[in-house]
């Protein structure tokens, strides 16, 4: 049985890796989860089986103790670390409890992750750093899409305490040779995400009759990946050879705001046999401070890396998502 540590399993995309390694009948998985918005999509989402293949660790990944003991008594080989708080609104209304999630918390793992390696003298060891594509800040309409060497130029405390923790990793990478991978996704999507996040925010409030709340002129640009993509890239990267190198990782559907919900609109009309129009659903309110105009990935690198690699159809993928919300 492969023993592997994952942080931050019980968020949105956390579930959705903790899905696809249990798939797996020989691996076993510590999850450290302290205070996921999430964690009630836990029984739901996975099987009964799969859920006996995961202990979770209601536990800070500041505690070091902790994060000590399973990596020693478990012999682990493997870190996915997805534990990060994400909501942009909330950084910008209480920042401070980013940067102790984001960048203390994942000083505190990675040195314990070090100091592990080391004293027992650990040749094959793998760190995989889940970030996004804030960190590069926004684009302009006709500026090419992020790639790995785009410059970093965070716009919101959420954004800088993931370029702060990003840093640490390509830090101790050059110091520490440390054995990390970095990847930085766009805005995912799926079932299982927080309703407080755009797309389950239409879709929850389209169901029950409510106004969609839409930042500015509903302009902004947002690169969609849905979720399983996403896991599927990340788990081909941590099973490949690959180490201290960054990957972005994005889903190759730009599409504004405005448009994204009357998409969505117009797939519960006919799942539903509605007539809805956008004045019945949209409430265009105050724009968000800072707020990034667009963001874009060029995904050249992972798909030359990894060419098998499927894609979902974004609109099938959509479908799937809203239906999920549905029940």
């Amino acid at each position: 049985m492969e023993n592997i540590l994952v942080t931050g399993g019980l968020g949105f995309i956390g579930l959705h890796l903790l899905s696809k390694l249990t798939a797996d009948g020989n691996i076993f998985i510590h999850n450290v989860d302290y205070n996921s918005l999430d964690e009630n999509y836990f029984e739901i989402f996975l099987r009964k089986e799969q859920r006996a293949r995961i202990k979770n660790y209601v536990n800070d990944i500041n505690e070091k103790e902790v994060i000590r003991h399973i990596l020693q008594e478990y012999n682990i080989r493997k870190v996915y670390h997805l534990a990060a708080e994400s909501h942009v609104d909330r950084s910008i209304e209480a920042s401070k409890i980013f940067f102790e999630s984001n960048v203390m918390g994942t000083l505190s793992l990675v040195e314990c992750c070090r100091d592990y390696i080391e004293k027992n003298k650990i040749e094959k060891f793998r760190f995989l750093h889940v970030s996004t594509d804030e960190v590069f800040g926004d684009l302009g309409p006709d500026d090419e899409p992020f790639n790995e060497e785009t410059p970093y130029n965070p716009s919101s405390p959420y954004s800088v305490s993931k370029a702060s923790s990003d840093m640490i990793i390509k830090a101790w990478w050059r110091t520490y040779n440390f054995p990390a991978i970095i990847t930085n996704c766009s805005n995912n999507f799926g079932p299982c995400q927080n309703k407080e996040k755009f797309i389950p925010t239409i879709i929850t409030k389209i169901l029950n009759g409510e106004k969609v709340p839409v930042y500015g002129d509903g302009k902004n640009i947002r690169d969609w990946l849905y979720v399983e993509d996403h896991i599927n890239a990340l788990c081909a990267i941590m099973n490949s050879e690959i180490i201290q190198d960054s990957f972005c990782i994005g889903g190759n559907n730009e599409i504004q705001n405005i448009a994204l919900l009357e998409g969505i609109m117009s797939a519960i009309n006919e799942f539903n046999g509605l007539s809805l129009k956008m004045q019945d659903v949209i409430e265009y309110v105050s724009d968000r401070k800072g707020h990034d105009k667009r963001y874009a990935i060029y995904t050249r690198k992972i798909e030359n890396s990894f060419p098998l690699l499927t894609s979902n159809n974004f609109q099938t993928s959509i479908r799937k998502t809203i239906n999920f919300y549905s029940k």
